[in-house]
Order: C-alpha cells, then structure tokens, then sequence
C-alpha cells in the first residue's frame, strides 16, 4: 500500500457520496438503510492506513474531537439515551471530522484538480436529470426518496404541483451542496484557464440546475461561492478580466435556456417560493435569525447532558418512535444543543466554527503566498453545510467533511511543478540557442 492507494480511498468517498442516494432510492431500495453508512467502511479503510503509516494527525484539532466524542458518549449514556441510537449520533458527530485533518496528508493541490474534473464532466448530465425530475410528476419513480417509490416516498414539495429536484442524492440537500461545490471548480477554471472543454457545459449545466432547483438555499450557495470568487479576485485584475467569462457565459445560457417552456417553469416556481417565504429578508435572513434564536433558547432549556446523542436526527427519531422527524429541533444548532448539553453541544459549534476558521486563514494564505483561488472557492462551497448543515442527514455531513477537506489540501500542500496545469496565457520559455560547441560552451563557462 502507498499514498497512492489512499487517495483512491478518498475518490471513492466522493464517487459514494454522489452515488448513494441512487442507490438507496433507485437501484437498492430494500437495503436503503445499510446503505446509509456505505461510506463508513472507506473511511475506516483511510483511518487504519494513516495509522499504519504513521501519519495520524495528532495535532490540537484531534486531539479535541476525540476529547469530545467521549465525553459525549459518556453524557448520552448517563442520559439514558439507547446505545444504538448514542452510536448513530457518534457517528453523525465525530467519526467523519478526522478524514478533514487527513486529505491535506493525503492529496495533493494535483489531486484536488483531478477530483474537480470530475465534478465539472458530472454537471451536465446531474443537470439533465434535474431537468427530467422537474418534469415529472411528484409520484414518478424518478422523484422517489430512499427505499423506492409510492404515495409516502416523494421529495420535497417546491410550487405548482412541482418537487426540488434531488439528482442523484436522497433529497434536495445533496444536490445544493453538490452545485455549490461544482461552481467553486468552474470559476476557478475560468479563473486558470484550464480544463477549457468542460468549462463551458459545466456552466450551462449549473444555470439549467439552478433555474429548475426550486430551492433557495441552491441560489444562496451558489451566491456565496460567486462572493468568495469576488473576495479572491481584489488586488489580482486579471482575474477581473478572465471572471467575465463566466458571467458572459451564464447571462448567455439563462438567454438561452428562457426560450424552453420548462426552464421558464423552473424560474417560476423559484420566484414562488421566494416570494412566498418573504423574499430575502424573511426568507432567508429571517429563517436564519430564528434558527439563532432557537438555539440560544435551547441552552437554557436543554439538561445538563443534553437529552441523547443522535436522538435529534431523522434515523433517532425512527428508532424512538417509528417515523422519521425532526424530534428536537430542525435547526442544527439547537439539536446539537439539545442532544448534548449546553456546555458539550456549544464546545461541538465551537469546533465546527474554528474548523472553518481555519479554512478560512489557509484560504488567505493561498492567496497572499501562491496566488491560488481555488481554497478561497472551497471555502465559500463549504461554509455553509460546515456551520449550519443538517449533519444528520448524510449527505450534508458528507460534504461539508469532503469540501472542507479540499480546501485544507489545495491550501496548506505545495506545488507540484511536474503536475500544475499551465495557464493559457502563460508565456513560452524562451528557447536556448547555443552559439558555440557544446565543449567550447562548458570551457567558456569553467573560465573566470
């Protein structure tokens, strides 16, 4: 076993990832919950050969993240809380944050680049299948949830008798965190220049997915990554020039896109929802200020111990009482709070808050020191699931560990001259000529 072998581990974990909801919902509907954790063996596969290799990251963050999934378990037994339902929420919690501390041992800047080929080639046809589940009907099998098809199996309800596309993932979250992370690879791309043949259908797939998400949350991610591109291109005016691509290319495709029926649906049902919930200001700021709320409440009202780890997700919640809800609290916050105590659930945010924190120190850095945007796009792709994502589900979870494990890779590893990809408007070395005999030449250059 080498490196090598471990960064395939880690490609794996991404081909799970975007593929796991197909398989719970479409092709393995009856094994829709051992599927749930597919991904956990690879990531056990990584952790046994950091071990063996002797590059376990034994630094603060470890050390904090095993200190607190202890004493959480520990607060979630003297709760009462069932084993097995305390198991699921350690494994929601804590088994997948050290794969973060391990990707920047594991990839390379090389590698992150390759991964980020394989987002931009799966844009187009996830975009297509959006565009297909948009089309049908709520009870399709194509918009069935995991465990197949029926009247109780079907997404998220968008407007107009129309569901949120899912993609290939269990429910809409995935495919928000997917298109997030897919932009962050595409403006980086015009940004470097490379990748030059998958850049174009990777944004015309991106502004089709959007149009036809009927989410809000899918524009915001999206928005925060085009902000992130924003923040990196001040004191760097090339790339003020080479962002007008992407904007160019997009303001074309939405042109283009407005002359089919369903894409004008999709805008539509977007406006909507939007206009519905309040628009921006009670839609979404609102949302989230509520959602503050609710967790600052919860530290007074929650025990001491918390009322039991990984009783707050939807698997806890079907296993106390048979159906799957929101038994807490639907804001990550407060049931992280309410799972584990004040003092435990705040010290849990507060890890995931200096986690991104440091991202964002080693986003600054790649700028100031390597010119490189791409961590500073990872950031913005993953910010979001890494503070407030509903690490309960899944997928969530799994992207907020494989994006901000990207950003920390691309980041804090040096380059690989032999493996960078130069930019096209990169100037040729200037081509040597010898003007004398090789031997001549090297007397000439002995002589002082």
């Amino acid at each position: 076993m080498n490196d090598r072998w471990m960064s395939r581990l880690v490609y794996a974990y991404f081909l799970l990832l975007i593929f796991e909801g197909a398989l719970r919902k479409w092709a393995l509907p009856s094994l829709a919950g051992p599927l749930l954790i597919v991904r956990d063996p690879v990531v056990a596969c990584i952790y046994g050969l950091a071990f063996y290799r002797g590059i376990w990251p034994w630094n603060r963050w470890m050390l904090a993240v095993i200190a607190l999934a202890i004493l959480s378990l520990l607060a979630s037994l003297a709760a009462g809380c069932p084993l097995i339902i305390t198991l699921f929420g350690e494994r929601t919690d804590f088994w997948q944050i050290p794969l973060i501390l391990l990707m920047p041992r594991i990839l390379t800047r090389a590698d992150v680049r390759r991964l980020g080929r394989w987002v931009l080639l799966l844009l187009p046809p996830m975009a297509v299948l959006a565009l297909l589940q948009f089309r049908a009907s709520p009870g399709h099998w194509l918009n069935a949830t995991t465990g197949g098809g029926g009247a109780d199996a079907q997404q998220l309800y968008a407007a107009a008798g129309r569901v949120r596309p899912s993609g290939t993932f269990s429910f809409v979250t995935g495919m928000v965190s997917f298109l997030a992370l897919g932009s962050a690879f595409v403006l980086h791309g015009f940004l470097t220049r490379v990748e030059k043949k998958l850049l174009w259908p990777a944004t015309v797939a991106l502004v089709l997915a959007l149009g036809v998400s009927g989410s809000r949350s899918a524009i915001l991610y999206v928005g925060i990554v085009a902000l992130a591109a924003g923040l990196a291109c001040v004191g760097h005016p090339e790339w003020l020039r080479r962002a007008a691509a992407p904007l160019a290319g997009a303001a074309l495709a939405y042109g283009v896109l407005r002359f089919f029926p369903d894409f004008r649906t999709g805008l539509s049902v977007d406006r909507t929802r939007f206009n519905s919930a309040g628009g921006l200001q009670e839609g979404i700021l609102y949302r989230w200020l509520s959602d503050m709320q609710l967790a600052w409440q919860s530290i007074w009202s929650a025990p001491l111990v918390g009322e039991g780890l990984g009783i707050g997700t939807n698997v806890g919640a079907g296993l106390v009482t048979g159906t799957r809800q929101f038994l807490l609290a639907e804001g990550e916050w407060a049931r992280v709070i309410l799972e584990s105590g004040p003092l435990l659930g705040l010290a849990f945010i507060a890890l995931r808050v200096g986690l991104a924190g440091r991202m964002l120190r080693v986003a600054r850095a790649a700028l100031r020191e390597h010119d490189d945007a791409l961590p500073m796009l990872l950031l913005g792709a993953a910010i979001m699931d890494m503070l407030f994502g509903q690490w309960g589900q899944s997928t969530a979870s799994g992207f907020a560990v494989l994006t901000t494990g990207l950003c920390f890779a691309a980041g804090e590893n040096e380059e690989d001259e032999a493996e960078a990809a130069p930019a096209e408007d990169a100037a040729p070395a200037p081509r040597k000529r010898r003007g004398r005999a090789i031997h001549a030449a090297a007397i000439g250059e002995r002589r002082p």
